[in-house]
């Protein structure tokens, strides 16, 4: 019994871990910029921004980081 109750406070320690890895993941971005272009990425992988010659492409950004999250 002992060891099931040391297993779940070694589940939810590694739980805590990962949800700040992920925090910590979301905070770094990286641009790119190319032929009136300019894409924001964070470091889990999603888009936060896209320009398309100086204008927001809002709702390209929620299609793509929609389509990745259902093939992750």
């Amino acid at each position: 019994m002992f060891d099931k109750i040391r297993q779940g406070k070694e589940l939810l320690k590694l739980r805590q871990q990962a949800k700040q890895l992920q925090a910590e993941l979301e905070q770094i971005r990286h641009t790119e910029e190319r032929s009136g272009m300019k894409v924001t990425v964070n470091g889990t992988q999603n888009i936060v921004s896209l320009e398309v010659n100086g204008e927001d492409q809002r709702e390209l950004v929620e299609l793509i980081n929609g389509a990745m999250k259902e093939i992750q």
